[in-house]
């Protein structure tokens, strides 16, 4: 085979219903460089059965291993992978037979290089498209210019494989949502980040036994306790590791990066919070944020400030909404100065206060 211009990694678990249209897009990919990496990953259905047919491709290679989940699937795949670029395809998912061709040909040798998603209901067959609307100009392509607006997601991307292999960047085993602390750390790094405006990547939703699927039954019943701990306990090690990962970057990174890695961190501390009652560290991190943000602020290009805006905005959504005491602190008049709230979530803000008054 000549020069392999993207490794595929598949990791495979009980995934029998969806498999063989998640290959049929793989094999097809009208970029043919490719390796396809199958990570059987201690299946218990027929799923490796269904992909026997295929592996009369010699593309093909498959890894064996008992059951040690995504991450631990993933970065198998990582530790073999010989593609320029590398691409993670969830079993249950499907791609556009141009996918790769499309961000290959289209990647200028930067790091990551990312599309557009289609979210596929599995119950309906309908379609949603999620355009991407970045925050900066095109020719901003740092790493740290994309995270407020990248979705935090491995699928829709490829990574250029020697950039990888340099951070010795691997997935956190014995988690959910692997991919928030893998992207964060993968995109802030990159000097180069391509955008390639199309829809490529379809996202299955509603498909039952799904993680996240499951993930979401966690948040509405407190019957599955393992199931709810694993999330919580998934969440403050992410949390952790962002947190680590921004005292060793701290001396080396600008004001704008400084600010939107620590607001990623006070961002994951308030979903963690929709879940377990623990404030976890919520008014630290709130009273740290607001030192750097003040220390930073005119620092900022307009740009900038823009994005930071818009990001903070988000995360004092969830706060007004969940109704946690431990945000009022951030109304002050530092960001009525710079005017950084919005009048919507002012008033969700008083609209709040005046119902505790009363109830």
């Amino acid at each position: 085979m000549s020069e392999i211009k993207v490794s595929v990694i598949v990791p495979i678990y009980n995934v029998e219903k969806y498999i063989e249209q998640c290959m049929e897009s793989v094999v097809n990919q009208t970029l043919e460089d490719i390796e396809i990496i199958i990570v059987n990953d201690g299946t218990k259905d027929n799923s490796m059965k269904k992909i026997e047919k295929y592996l009369s491709d010699s593309r093909i290679r498959v890894i064996n291993k008992e059951n040690g989940g995504l991450s631990s699937a993933r970065n198998a795949g990582l530790k073999i992978a010989k593609g320029e670029y590398v691409s993670f395809i969830d079993s249950d998912d499907f791609i556009e037979l141009t996918m790769l061709e499309d961000l290959y040909n289209n990647s200028e040798k930067a790091d990551i290089v990312f599309s557009d998603i289609i979210f596929y209901d599995d119950k309906t067959k309908s379609k949603k498209y999620s355009e991407i609307k970045l925050s900066f100009e095109k020719k901003l392509d740092k790493g740290s210019y994309f995270l407020d607006t990248i979705p935090i997601v491995v699928w829709n991307k490829i990574y250029r494989n020697e950039y990888l292999k340099k951070l010795g960047l691997t997935f956190i085993e014995g988690i959910i949502y692997e991919d928030n602390d893998f992207t964060v750390k993968a995109v802030f790094q990159a000097n180069k980040i391509k955008y390639v405006k199309n829809f490529h990547y379809y996202y299955r939703i509603n498909r039952d036994g799904s993680i996240m699927a499951n993930s979401k039954k966690w948040k509405e019943e407190k019957k599955n306790k393992e199931g709810n701990l694993l999330k919580i306990n998934s969440q403050k090690v992410v949390i952790e590791d962002i947190e680590k990962f921004y005292q060793d970057s701290e001396k080396n990174i600008n004001s704008y990066e400084k600010i939107i890695l620590k607001l990623f961190e006070l961002d994951y501390i308030v979903e963690l919070l929709e879940i377990s009652r623990d404030s976890y560290s919520l008014s630290e991190t709130i009273t740290k944020f607001e030192k750097i943000l003040k220390e930073n602020w005119n620092l900022l290009s307009l740009k900038e400030k823009k994005a930071i805006k818009i990001k903070l905005n988000k995360v004092l959504n969830k706060l007004v909404k969940q109704g946690n005491q431990d945000y009022i602190k951030i109304f002050d008049l530092f960001y009525w100065k710079n005017r950084i709230f919005t009048k919507k979530l002012l008033r969700r803000f008083i609209e709040r206060k005046i119902r505790k008054i009363f109830n």
